[in-house]
């Protein structure tokens, strides 16, 4: 887990089949206000994928439930041993990671304070359907591993790639590929089901959803029923497509920040 800057705690969650260094651009820009902590969810990134490890939307629950509760997440929010009770959370999801915040925050409402969801994929999605063939389970994994498929789909996600996708972004979001059982890390969370759609009503904290005005991953008709779930609750950000912690970091640092000043003020 990566830990940096002073003040409230704010998680940070990856989507599907990224690590850590997705918000390596949005992370010191909220360090300044912010104590930024960014684990690797369970079974992704650089996290060990040993071969009896379940990795299943639960599992990758359970994990990040056992880390907000753990003496090292402690000493990193409060600098000090658990004497004192845990500061409330604040959460940020990128993509399946909205789906993961918003599960996180359903299960400890006694944590988690607000949440702050980025081009939140799988609201509107059935689980994945279970078995995939095996056959295409390998051929799903082995194109992934591909650098020409990764370079083009990071490039897919993005609203003006020759700006903001280049030779460090294609680094950082292909580096976890390298690490033992990754292609078996993805096959076993697809045989899980995956994070199905959300579930009505959304948790009772605070949202802010943060929607790329130009984000080809969604479908047209998931947009919309983003829009629907969330309603004035979802802004969205010109110039940017499925990845605002990359293309907009300024604006999605800025709209954080001055979403909780007012809800300090109000």
């Amino acid at each position: 887990m990566a830990v940096l800057g002073d003040g409230p705690p704010l998680l940070l969650l990856q989507g599907f089949d990224t690590s850590f260094l997705d918000f390596e651009l949005l992370a010191p820009l909220l360090a300044s206000r912010y104590r930024v902590l960014i684990p690797d969810l369970c079974g992704f990134g650089f996290c060990p994928r040993p071969r009896d490890l379940d990795i299943s939307p639960d599992v990758i629950l359970r994990h990040l439930e056992a880390l907000i509760d753990s003496p090292a997440y402690h000493l990193a929010t409060r600098g000090r041993a658990a004497s004192l009770p845990p500061a409330p959370l604040g959460v940020v999801g990128a993509s399946m990671g909205a789906r993961v915040a918003l599960e996180l925050a359903r299960r400890r409402p006694d944590r988690v304070e607000c949440l702050m969801l980025l081009s939140p994929a799988g609201l509107t999605e059935p689980p994945l359907p279970l078995p995939l063939p095996p056959l295409i389970e390998t051929l799903t994994t082995f194109l992934l591993s591909l650098w020409l498929t990764r370079f083009a789909l990071h490039r897919f996600m993005h609203a003006v790639p020759d700006r903001t996708f280049g030779y460090k972004e294609r680094e950082m979001m292909t580096s976890h590929v390298g690490m033992p059982g990754w292609a078996w890390g993805l096959q076993r969370f697809s045989r899980s089901g995956g994070f199905g759609a959300s579930q009505d009503p959304l948790p009772p904290q605070p949202i802010l959803g943060l929607l790329g005005a130009r984000d080809h991953l969604l479908s047209p008709r998931q947009k919309e029923l983003v829009r629907a779930i969330l309603g004035a609750r979802l802004r969205e950000i010109p110039d940017c497509g499925h990845v605002p912690q990359w293309e907009q970091p300024d604006r999605v640092a800025r709209a954080w920040i001055d979403w909780r000043a007012e809800a300090e003020e109000a």
